[in-house]
């Protein structure tokens, strides 16, 4: 495997933990907001169930292939090969936007699997309206950090645990 494709592995899996880690910190302060006890029944489900520790558990399973709990860089690098090497379908060492896309959703089942769990609260393998209203059905008010009735750009953190307004014309 060249080092082009190596580098291509690498930050197919790098985006995907980055992805988990910016989702986490989304649904942490979402969950965080305001204190009141609606908030530990929104998003995520309980403990266990949503933020860091579950995202790092959905890691943990992907790349774990000697199953002891921890995960070296040689496993890193060993789910990392096989996974790539399943879906270059014509083995060229390198991958199309469709083998790529298969790739992707490949890793990314699991997470899409802990969201299903999260959502659905009576474990009967259904989501039903009201369980996908459960977290959706206070949002407003639990991100309206300056209590407008609206979630707009000034409602969300920017800096090391800083609340400061947003610029109306930054794209960040």
């Amino acid at each position: 495997m060249n080092k082009t494709t190596k580098i291509a592995i690498a930050a197919v899996v790098v985006l995907g933990v980055g992805a988990a880690a910016v989702a986490a910190q989304a649904d942490g302060r979402w969950r965080g907001h305001g204190g009141s006890s609606h908030c530990s029944q929104g998003y995520g489900g309980g403990p266990g169930m949503g933020g860091h520790g579950g995202r790092m558990a959905t890691m943990l399973r992907y790349f774990d292939s000697d199953g002891d709990g921890a995960v070296s860089q040689a496993e890193i690098d060993q789910v990392r090969d096989e996974r790539f090497a399943a879906f270059d379908g014509d083995q060229s060492q390198s991958l199309s936007l469709a083998e790529f896309e298969g790739l992707w959703l490949d890793f990314m089942r699991e997470r899409m699997v802990d969201g299903f769990q999260r959502l659905d609260a009576d474990g009967d393998g259904q989501v039903t309206l009201a369980e996908v209203n459960r977290p959706l059905g206070q949002m407003v008010q639990r991100m309206d950090r300056n209590e407008d009735g609206v979630i707009d750009r000034s409602d969300f953190k920017r800096g090391k645990g800083r609340d400061r307004d947003v610029d109306e014309d930054s794209d960040s």
